[in-house]
């Protein structure tokens, strides 16, 4: 019998781990806060595998084809990214079945749109006192590695500006606070953000 079959490559194990958290939170024997909390474990796990374990069987790609390796870490990561589409479709299955049942338990997770006046008044307040201080504005140019810039533990968006079709030789994306207010920020020339 081949080493390939008598062992499980550890990203692979790593996932089937992942998935028994995912078969917690849909047992419906366990309460739902527990399953809430399964969940928010997988979700992490999950961030940390793609961190981690992704990250590094792409480089181990990259090393294998300039020195003219094996394909078997392609063949890993095509297995990876089958085995996470799967188990992603799962949590979003889950997740929409925990919140409906949230939702029967009286238990109701709101977006800005379901929010009162006061409630959007106080949401754009806490984002302009605590979160806008540390939001940092990165422009990405195809003569920059912005990769160079980017750190562990930190959370990025990407937002991609493209110039409006009118008169004006401007770029906008809009982005609403909370009370319905637009702020605009100068990106660069003929940039800006909304």
């Amino acid at each position: 019998m081949s080493a390939e079959k008598l062992y499980i490559e550890k990203e692979l194990s790593w996932l089937s781990f992942n998935e028994r958290v995912l078969q917690e939170a849909a047992d419906k024997t366990v309460p739902l806060i527990e399953r809430i909390r399964f969940l928010g474990i997988f979700s992490n796990n999950l961030d940390e595998f793609y961190k981690v374990r992704f990250a590094d069987v792409k480089r181990r790609i990259l090393i294998s084809q300039e020195r003219g390796g094996s394909d078997s870490p392609k063949r890993l990561l095509t297995k990876m990214q089958s085995k996470a589409l799967k188990l992603n479709e799962q949590f979003d299955e889950l997740y929409s079945e925990l919140i409906r049942e949230m939702a029967r338990r009286r238990i109701f997770l709101v977006n800005e749109q379901q929010l009162d006046e006061s409630q959007q008044k106080w949401i754009a307040k806490y984002f302009r006192r605590e979160v806008m201080p540390h939001i940092t504005p990165l422009l990405m140019k195809d003569e920059i590695d912005v990769l160079q810039f980017l750190k562990d533990e930190y959370a990025y968006i990407a937002v991609e500006l493209r110039k409006e079709r009118s008169d004006r030789n401007s770029n906008r994306s809009p982005s609403p606070l909370c009370d319905g207010t637009r702020t605009e920020r100068k990106a660069s020339k003929n940039h800006h953000l909304t």
